[in-house]
């Protein structure tokens, strides 16, 4: 399976594409939390002024990956990692 999210540096730019197109992007946990480091990383590099968050095939995202969430909704932690806006309220500052 290849990476559902990649990341290119180029001329000052970070650009993170969601690729899985053959779901529309949806976002499982693993990806969201790949998102984050990702963004995380991004910000540390002395290299990049902007970050681009994007997705494959037409779409940017559906969203949450439904087919995990009861798997997610069991889970304690659920309530303030992946269900909540972790990598997106880390950013504010950039």
């Amino acid at each position: 399976m290849s990476d559902p999210i990649k990341m290119t540096i180029a001329g000052g730019i970070a650009t993170i594409t969601l690729d899985r197109p053959e779901k529309r992007n949806a976002l499982t946990a693993a990806m969201w939390a790949q998102l984050g480091q990702l963004v995380d990383r991004a910000d540390r590099d002395d290299r990049v002024g902007v970050i681009i968050i994007t997705g494959s095939g037409g779409c940017f995202t559906a969203g949450a990956d439904i087919e995990e969430m009861p798997a997610i909704h069991a889970m304690p932690e659920s309530s303030d990692g992946y269900l909540g806006s972790g990598p997106i309220d880390m950013r504010w500052g950039l």
